[in-house]
Protein backbone atom coordinates (compact mmCIF):
# COMPACT_ATOMS: atom_id res chain seq x y z
CA UNK A 1 0.00 0.00 0.00
CA UNK A 2 1.26 3.18 -0.80
CA UNK A 3 1.86 6.16 1.46
CA UNK A 4 -0.65 8.50 0.35
CA UNK A 5 -3.35 5.50 0.73
CA UNK A 6 -1.60 4.24 4.06
CA UNK A 7 -2.41 7.64 5.25
CA UNK A 8 -6.06 8.01 4.03
CA UNK A 9 -6.71 4.50 5.44
CA UNK A 10 -5.38 5.48 8.71
CA UNK A 11 -7.62 8.68 8.87
CA UNK A 12 -10.50 6.73 8.14
CA UNK A 13 -10.09 4.27 11.18
CA UNK A 14 -9.20 7.54 13.55
CA UNK A 15 -12.23 9.16 12.49
CA UNK A 16 -14.47 5.72 12.85
CA UNK A 17 -13.12 5.07 15.87
CA UNK A 18 -13.75 8.69 17.03
CA UNK A 19 -17.05 7.82 16.26
CA UNK A 20 -17.53 4.94 17.83
CA UNK A 21 -15.94 6.52 21.35
CA UNK A 22 -18.22 9.53 20.81
CA UNK A 23 -21.18 7.58 20.43
CA UNK A 24 -20.22 5.07 23.11
CA UNK A 25 -19.71 7.87 25.36
CA UNK A 26 -23.01 9.74 24.70
CA UNK A 27 -25.29 6.05 25.16
CA UNK A 28 -22.52 5.68 28.64
CA UNK A 29 -23.84 9.32 29.93
CA UNK A 30 -27.22 8.40 29.48
CA UNK A 31 -27.28 4.82 30.22
CA UNK A 32 -24.92 5.19 33.76
CA UNK A 33 -27.57 8.15 35.51
CA UNK A 34 -26.85 8.32 37.80
CA UNK A 35 -23.40 8.22 39.34
CA UNK A 36 -24.13 9.91 42.73
CA UNK A 37 -26.59 10.48 45.53
CA UNK A 38 -29.55 12.59 44.39
CA UNK A 39 -31.14 15.28 47.12
CA UNK A 40 -34.65 15.24 47.17
CA UNK A 41 -35.51 19.09 48.17
CA UNK A 42 -38.69 19.18 50.35
CA UNK A 43 -39.97 21.98 51.47
CA UNK A 44 -41.54 21.77 54.90
CA UNK A 45 -39.37 20.54 58.21
CA UNK A 46 -38.93 16.81 59.55
CA UNK A 47 -41.73 15.10 60.83
CA UNK A 48 -44.79 16.41 58.73
CA UNK A 49 -46.66 14.46 56.81
CA UNK A 50 -45.27 15.34 53.25
CA UNK A 51 -41.65 14.84 54.76
CA UNK A 52 -42.75 11.41 56.05
CA UNK A 53 -43.50 10.34 52.20
CA UNK A 54 -40.62 12.17 50.47
CA UNK A 55 -38.34 9.73 53.33
CA UNK A 56 -40.30 6.45 52.81
CA UNK A 57 -39.94 7.56 48.64
CA UNK A 58 -36.17 8.16 48.51
CA UNK A 59 -35.75 5.10 50.24
CA UNK A 60 -37.27 3.54 47.83
CA UNK A 61 -35.92 5.32 45.04
CA UNK A 62 -32.45 4.31 46.32
CA UNK A 63 -33.29 0.75 45.45
CA UNK A 64 -34.69 1.92 42.35
CA UNK A 65 -31.77 3.90 41.06
CA UNK A 66 -29.14 2.26 42.18
CA UNK A 67 -27.94 5.73 44.17
CA UNK A 68 -28.65 7.10 47.70
CA UNK A 69 -31.42 9.20 47.22
CA UNK A 70 -30.88 11.79 50.57
CA UNK A 71 -33.58 14.24 51.85
CA UNK A 72 -32.99 17.63 51.84
CA UNK A 73 -35.58 19.86 54.58
CA UNK A 74 -35.31 23.53 53.27
CA UNK A 75 -38.69 24.78 54.99
CA UNK A 76 -39.73 28.52 55.22
CA UNK A 77 -41.18 31.47 53.13
CA UNK A 78 -44.67 29.43 52.04
CA UNK A 79 -42.80 27.25 50.13
CA UNK A 80 -40.45 29.34 48.40
CA UNK A 81 -37.08 28.52 49.86
CA UNK A 82 -37.10 25.08 48.92
CA UNK A 83 -38.40 25.88 45.24
CA UNK A 84 -36.14 28.83 44.97
CA UNK A 85 -33.10 26.54 45.40
CA UNK A 86 -34.11 23.33 43.07
CA UNK A 87 -35.03 26.46 40.48
CA UNK A 88 -31.61 27.53 40.39
CA UNK A 89 -30.18 23.97 40.93
CA UNK A 90 -27.92 22.38 37.70
CA UNK A 91 -30.61 20.42 35.63
CA UNK A 92 -28.55 17.40 36.47
CA UNK A 93 -30.84 15.45 38.04
CA UNK A 94 -29.37 15.11 40.85
CA UNK A 95 -31.32 18.05 42.87
CA UNK A 96 -35.54 17.45 43.03
CA UNK A 97 -38.10 18.54 44.57
CA UNK A 98 -40.76 16.41 46.60
CA UNK A 99 -44.09 18.84 47.29
CA UNK A 100 -47.04 19.51 47.43
CA UNK A 101 -48.28 22.16 44.37
CA UNK A 102 -48.27 25.55 46.26
CA UNK A 103 -45.29 27.05 44.71
CA UNK A 104 -46.59 26.26 41.10
CA UNK A 105 -49.76 27.14 41.56
CA UNK A 106 -51.37 28.94 44.70
CA UNK A 107 -47.99 30.96 45.27
CA UNK A 108 -48.27 33.56 41.94
CA UNK A 109 -51.20 34.42 43.45
CA UNK A 110 -50.31 35.10 47.58
CA UNK A 111 -47.41 37.22 46.06
CA UNK A 112 -47.25 40.24 43.99
CA UNK A 113 -43.44 38.93 42.95
CA UNK A 114 -41.51 36.07 43.59
CA UNK A 115 -37.91 35.03 43.12
CA UNK A 116 -38.60 32.32 40.06
CA UNK A 117 -40.74 32.13 37.42
CA UNK A 118 -44.15 29.51 38.42
CA UNK A 119 -44.29 28.00 35.23
CA UNK A 120 -40.20 28.16 33.92
CA UNK A 121 -38.99 27.58 37.03
CA UNK A 122 -39.56 23.69 36.71
CA UNK A 123 -39.46 20.30 34.77
CA UNK A 124 -42.60 17.86 36.16
CA UNK A 125 -41.63 14.62 36.30
CA UNK A 126 -43.69 12.33 38.49
CA UNK A 127 -47.23 12.47 40.97
CA UNK A 128 -46.79 10.51 43.83
CA UNK A 129 -49.89 10.18 46.15
CA UNK A 130 -52.87 12.01 47.09
CA UNK A 131 -53.81 13.02 50.05
CA UNK A 132 -57.30 11.94 51.48
CA UNK A 133 -59.11 15.39 52.57
CA UNK A 134 -62.37 16.09 54.05
CA UNK A 135 -64.59 17.62 56.77
CA UNK A 136 -64.11 16.54 60.47
CA UNK A 137 -65.76 17.41 63.40
CA UNK A 138 -65.40 16.47 67.26
CA UNK A 139 -66.33 12.92 67.63
CA UNK A 140 -69.03 13.48 70.24
CA UNK A 141 -70.38 15.70 68.10
CA UNK A 142 -74.15 15.39 67.54
CA UNK A 143 -73.69 16.07 63.78
CA UNK A 144 -73.56 12.50 62.39
CA UNK A 145 -73.59 13.69 58.29
CA UNK A 146 -72.76 16.06 56.40
CA UNK A 147 -76.28 16.98 55.57
CA UNK A 148 -76.89 17.64 59.15
CA UNK A 149 -73.85 19.79 58.91
CA UNK A 150 -74.85 22.03 56.29
CA UNK A 151 -78.25 22.48 58.09
CA UNK A 152 -76.77 23.12 61.28
CA UNK A 153 -74.31 25.97 60.03
CA UNK A 154 -77.13 27.59 57.92
CA UNK A 155 -78.88 27.80 60.84
CA UNK A 156 -76.32 30.03 62.38
CA UNK A 157 -75.17 31.83 59.54
CA UNK A 158 -71.69 33.50 60.52
CA UNK A 159 -71.64 32.64 64.44
CA UNK A 160 -69.22 29.33 63.54
CA UNK A 161 -65.99 28.96 63.34
CA UNK A 162 -63.94 26.33 61.30
CA UNK A 163 -59.59 25.78 61.58
CA UNK A 164 -57.03 25.29 59.63
CA UNK A 165 -53.99 24.98 59.29
CA UNK A 166 -53.01 28.43 58.34
CA UNK A 167 -54.40 31.18 56.52
CA UNK A 168 -53.20 30.21 53.32
CA UNK A 169 -53.23 26.55 53.30
CA UNK A 170 -54.92 24.47 51.12
CA UNK A 171 -56.82 23.58 54.07
CA UNK A 172 -58.55 26.85 54.28
CA UNK A 173 -59.26 27.21 50.56
CA UNK A 174 -60.56 24.15 50.76
CA UNK A 175 -63.10 24.65 53.94
CA UNK A 176 -63.62 28.03 51.86
CA UNK A 177 -64.52 26.74 48.31
CA UNK A 178 -67.11 23.92 49.68
CA UNK A 179 -68.88 26.80 51.80
CA UNK A 180 -68.64 28.67 48.74
CA UNK A 181 -70.49 25.78 46.64
CA UNK A 182 -72.67 25.14 49.44
CA UNK A 183 -73.74 28.90 50.82
CA UNK A 184 -71.97 28.79 53.85
CA UNK A 185 -70.94 31.52 56.24
CA UNK A 186 -68.10 30.48 58.63
CA UNK A 187 -65.86 32.55 60.37
CA UNK A 188 -61.81 30.99 59.62
CA UNK A 189 -59.34 30.70 62.65
CA UNK A 190 -56.08 30.24 60.77
CA UNK A 191 -53.47 28.29 63.41
CA UNK A 192 -49.79 27.47 63.10
CA UNK A 193 -50.29 23.97 62.06
CA UNK A 194 -52.65 21.13 61.52
CA UNK A 195 -51.83 19.63 64.65
CA UNK A 196 -52.91 23.09 66.98
CA UNK A 197 -56.26 23.27 64.40
CA UNK A 198 -57.19 19.36 65.62
CA UNK A 199 -56.29 20.46 69.19
CA UNK A 200 -58.68 23.39 68.56
CA UNK A 201 -61.25 21.55 67.17
CA UNK A 202 -61.60 18.23 70.04
CA UNK A 203 -61.83 21.25 72.38
CA UNK A 204 -64.57 22.30 70.95
CA UNK A 205 -62.93 25.76 70.02
CA UNK A 206 -63.81 25.19 66.12
CA UNK A 207 -66.53 23.63 64.75
CA UNK A 208 -65.04 21.78 61.89
CA UNK A 209 -62.14 21.79 59.76
CA UNK A 210 -60.76 20.42 56.01
CA UNK A 211 -58.30 18.76 56.69
CA UNK A 212 -56.02 15.94 55.43
CA UNK A 213 -55.82 12.21 57.01
CA UNK A 214 -52.55 11.66 57.61
CA UNK A 215 -52.70 14.40 59.68
CA UNK A 216 -56.01 13.73 61.34
CA UNK A 217 -55.83 9.80 61.73
CA UNK A 218 -54.13 9.57 65.06
CA UNK A 219 -56.90 11.53 66.51
CA UNK A 220 -59.53 9.33 64.79
CA UNK A 221 -58.26 6.35 65.80
CA UNK A 222 -58.66 7.40 69.26
CA UNK A 223 -61.80 8.27 68.95
CA UNK A 224 -61.47 11.81 69.44
CA UNK A 225 -62.65 12.84 65.62
CA UNK A 226 -64.93 11.83 63.08
CA UNK A 227 -64.49 12.86 59.28
CA UNK A 228 -68.47 13.42 57.80
CA UNK A 229 -67.54 13.50 54.28
CA UNK A 230 -64.17 12.40 51.83
CA UNK A 231 -63.20 14.95 49.06
CA UNK A 232 -62.53 12.44 46.43
CA UNK A 233 -64.59 10.43 43.73
CA UNK A 234 -64.95 6.91 45.05
CA UNK A 235 -65.02 5.77 48.77
CA UNK A 236 -61.67 5.03 50.02
CA UNK A 237 -60.54 1.45 50.76
CA UNK A 238 -59.29 2.37 54.39
CA UNK A 239 -61.74 4.67 55.21
CA UNK A 240 -64.64 2.55 53.96
CA UNK A 241 -67.38 3.85 56.39
CA UNK A 242 -67.20 7.96 55.09
CA UNK A 243 -69.36 8.81 52.25
CA UNK A 244 -67.90 10.95 49.82
CA UNK A 245 -69.24 14.36 48.82
CA UNK A 246 -70.94 12.82 45.57
CA UNK A 247 -72.67 10.10 48.00
CA UNK A 248 -73.51 13.16 51.05
CA UNK A 249 -75.53 14.80 48.11
CA UNK A 250 -73.04 17.00 46.60
CA UNK A 251 -71.74 15.68 43.03
CA UNK A 252 -71.07 18.88 41.32
CA UNK A 253 -67.80 19.87 43.86
CA UNK A 254 -64.62 20.98 42.44
CA UNK A 255 -62.20 21.37 45.14
CA UNK A 256 -58.81 20.37 43.88
CA UNK A 257 -56.83 16.95 45.03
CA UNK A 258 -53.91 18.18 47.59
CA UNK A 259 -51.63 15.86 45.83
CA UNK A 260 -47.61 15.60 46.01
CA UNK A 261 -45.17 14.89 43.12
CA UNK A 262 -41.41 15.07 42.26
CA UNK A 263 -40.15 18.40 39.99
CA UNK A 264 -36.57 18.69 38.71
CA UNK A 265 -34.89 22.00 37.70
CA UNK A 266 -35.79 23.99 34.57
CA UNK A 267 -34.20 22.34 31.16
CA UNK A 268 -33.42 19.08 32.95
CA UNK A 269 -32.35 16.67 29.85
CA UNK A 270 -35.60 14.37 29.06
CA UNK A 271 -33.69 10.93 29.30
CA UNK A 272 -33.19 11.82 32.91
CA UNK A 273 -36.61 12.61 33.45
CA UNK A 274 -37.87 9.27 31.74
CA UNK A 275 -35.59 7.61 33.68
CA UNK A 276 -36.85 9.09 37.17
CA UNK A 277 -40.18 9.15 35.97
CA UNK A 278 -40.51 5.31 35.37
CA UNK A 279 -38.44 5.01 38.73
CA UNK A 280 -40.70 6.87 40.81
CA UNK A 281 -43.76 4.99 39.18
CA UNK A 282 -42.41 1.50 39.95
CA UNK A 283 -41.83 2.50 43.53
CA UNK A 284 -45.64 4.38 43.82
CA UNK A 285 -47.17 0.74 42.22
CA UNK A 286 -45.35 -1.38 44.91
CA UNK A 287 -46.66 -3.85 47.34
CA UNK A 288 -44.47 -2.12 50.14
CA UNK A 289 -45.77 1.77 49.32
CA UNK A 290 -49.04 0.32 48.99
CA UNK A 291 -48.85 -0.43 52.80
CA UNK A 292 -47.08 2.63 53.50
CA UNK A 293 -50.34 4.45 51.97
CA UNK A 294 -52.66 2.18 53.50
CA UNK A 295 -51.02 3.14 56.64
CA UNK A 296 -51.81 6.89 56.00
CA UNK A 297 -55.26 6.42 54.07
CA UNK A 298 -53.25 7.74 51.20
CA UNK A 299 -53.88 7.60 47.54
CA UNK A 300 -51.35 6.17 45.28
CA UNK A 301 -50.99 8.83 42.21
CA UNK A 302 -48.37 7.27 39.58
CA UNK A 303 -47.96 9.48 36.68
CA UNK A 304 -45.79 10.94 34.55
CA UNK A 305 -45.14 14.85 33.05
CA UNK A 306 -48.45 14.73 31.52
CA UNK A 307 -49.76 13.94 34.61
CA UNK A 308 -48.26 16.59 36.68
CA UNK A 309 -48.56 19.23 34.12
CA UNK A 310 -52.52 18.36 33.95
CA UNK A 311 -53.36 18.71 37.65
CA UNK A 312 -51.05 21.87 38.15
CA UNK A 313 -53.59 23.01 35.17
CA UNK A 314 -56.40 22.43 37.73
CA UNK A 315 -54.57 23.74 40.82
CA UNK A 316 -54.42 27.53 39.27
CA UNK A 317 -58.00 27.32 37.93
CA UNK A 318 -59.30 26.00 41.13
CA UNK A 319 -56.81 27.24 44.28
CA UNK A 320 -56.06 30.11 42.48
CA UNK A 321 -60.13 31.41 41.59
CA UNK A 322 -60.80 30.72 45.29
CA UNK A 323 -57.65 33.01 46.03
CA UNK A 324 -58.62 35.64 43.94
CA UNK A 325 -62.39 35.35 45.29
CA UNK A 326 -61.12 35.91 48.91
CA UNK A 327 -58.57 38.46 47.74
CA UNK A 328 -56.22 36.45 49.65
CA UNK A 329 -52.26 38.20 49.42
CA UNK A 330 -48.66 38.05 51.35
CA UNK A 331 -46.75 41.23 51.02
Amino acid sequence: MSSPHRRSHLLRLCAIAALVVCTSAGVSAQGVYPTKPIKLVVPYPPGGGVDAIARRLAQGLSTQLGQQVVVDNKPGGNLIIATRYVAQADPDGYTLHFTVSQPYTMNQFFFKSLPYDPEKAITPVATVSAFTTGIQVAADSPLKTLKDYVQYVKAHPGKLNFGSAGSTSQARLAMEMFNDAVGLQMTHVAYQGGAPASVALMAKETLSMFMDHTSTSPYIKAGKMRTLALNYPTRVETLPGVPTFAESGYPNLNIPLVWTGVMAPPNTPPAIVNRLSEAVRKEVTSAEMKRFFDNFSLISLPGGPAEVNALLKKDIEGWGGMIKKLALTIE
